[in-house]
């Protein structure tokens, strides 16, 4: 399927985003103008796909046709929000509009996640003096889901949580909807010593032995949505509580924690095991503990004071 496409020689670059340094650049006919509608995107628009080395997609628009993916096979299907397919050239991931139409984004990629082509419905199209007007193809939930593919190739994951940057290292609190994400980030923000990366979703990756957490453009209630990343220095289960206190927990309950609030592939049996190695590295190296608390401040005394004595520790 994807080697009948070949990008037009008048193709050049339209849009490049970067999130947790793997960066997207969306290529296409001059005449097509991309709009990125959403706010916390913004911070995350780049300037030059090509001044750098790190990992990235890139993406070809193609405005022609509507590509026939009757020979893959579904893999999975997320409600009625997207759909991944798959045949023996790569997967095909769909945006989907309601069960009798056809989806509004098609994303055809190849087996190294490194290229794709998207094809989009007429309905998403806007047509203005000749230029062709679309929404970024690259925002949620379709960027989340390649990041989700492209982590597990890098020793990477997506997982429910917020975080913040206290002394150049990061704190996440992991936490399914209603466990607190939003409130201790609302409590954090704007405090003397604290940055907050997200308040939702946080990713994280490894390299050279170094783990490190970055905000994504998928924000919670708190709207928190930082193009910034720092090495992770423990790992916060979030506990409601009357009272506020911090304690370690062993890795074998940090896994049990972190599995339900991690973005996975379960149903996808050869990506599925890379993830759980990841996990499984990320616990051994990374401190955990449950944090308990409840709305009052002096969880921002607390966790100061916790990261005064590691740090005197080292």
């Amino acid at each position: 399927m994807h080697s009948t496409h070949n990008p037009s020689n008048k193709s050049s670059s339209l849009l490049s985003l970067e999130i947790a340094d793997v960066s997207f650049s969306v290529w296409g006919d001059p005449s097509i103008i991309i709009q990125e509608i959403n706010p916390v995107y913004k911070s995350f628009i780049i300037d030059d796909f090509k001044s750098t080395d790190k990992k990235g997609m890139k993406i070809h628009l193609d405005m022609t046709l509507t590509p026939d993916i009757s020979e893959y096979r579904k893999i999975f299907k997320s409600g009625n929000a997207w759909t991944i397919y798959e045949n023996n050239e790569g997967y095909c991931l769909t945006l989907d509009a309601s069960e009798n139409e056809s989806p509004f984004w098609y994303l055809m990629i190849n087996y190294n996640f490194n290229e794709t082509f998207v094809f989009c419905s007429e309905k998403v199209i806007t047509r203005k003096g000749g230029k062709i007007v679309i929404p970024n193809p690259i925002t949620y939930p379709l960027d989340q889901v390649l990041l989700m593919y492209i982590l597990s190739f890098i020793n990477g994951m997506i997982i429910h949580a917020a975080g913040v940057v206290i002394n150049k290292t990061s704190l996440l609190f992991p936490g399914k909807s209603g466990a607190g994400k939003s409130t201790i980030s609302n409590l954090l923000m704007g405090k003397e010593n604290f940055e907050c990366l997200s308040d939702d979703r946080i990713i994280l990756r490894e390299n050279d032995g170094i783990f490190k957490a970055f905000g994504t453009p998928w924000p919670g209630d708190a709207g928190i949505a930082a193009n910034k990343g720092a090495p992770i220095s423990g790992l916060f289960f979030l506990n409601k509580n009357r009272t506020t206190s911090i304690k370690k927990i062993n890795p074998a309950e940090a896994i049990e924690r972190l599995l339900p609030v991690a973005s996975i592939p379960w149903y996808h049996r050869e990506v599925f095991p890379i993830v759980l190695q990841f996990v499984d590295k990320l616990i051994s190296n990374i401190p955990a503990y449950e944090l308990s608390f409840n709305k009052g401040s002096e969880v921002v005394n607390v966790l100061e004071e916790f990261v005064s004595k590691q740090k005197n520790r080292i």
